[in-house]
């Protein structure tokens, strides 16, 4: 189920099932303190455009982007980048949920190894 997002709530249900979906728009008026967080984080821009810092690395989104963040990576949005709106779609996923994926002897834990931004073009994105 799609929802806009209720963090508190989010994690109840990460913590019941063990992910959680939601989709937010945001507006980043200035400088957001770094967090973490103890689960997999996959976020996709919908629509707008977000800067976004990840431990040393700095990303420019846009839509149909992809950011995968590991569990205790610290990420926020980029306070030097002016921001404007953004609409994402956050997926949340305990360890436990994401090995469910493993097929072929693949870890999925190793895609998020390194923060990654995945960029795929329009049509690749409409698929």
């Amino acid at each position: 189920m799609l929802r806009t997002a209720d963090h508190d709530g989010m994690r109840r249900e990460l913590r019941r099932r063990g992910y959680g979906i939601f989709r937010t728009r945001d507006q980043y008026p200035g400088e957001r303190a770094a967090h973490h967080h103890d689960f997999y984080e996959v976020f996709l821009i919908w629509s707008g455009s977000l800067h976004y810092r990840v431990e040393d690395r700095s990303y420019h989104m846009t839509n149909g982007d992809i950011l995968l963040l590991s569990p205790g990576q610290e990420h926020r949005p980029a306070p030097e980048a002016e921001q404007g709106s953004c609409e994402r779609v956050v997926l949340w996923l305990d360890r436990t949920s994401l090995q469910q994926f493993c097929a072929f002897g693949v870890d999925p834990s190793e895609c998020f190894k390194d923060s990654s931004c995945l960029r795929f073009d329009d049509e690749q994105t409409m698929r």
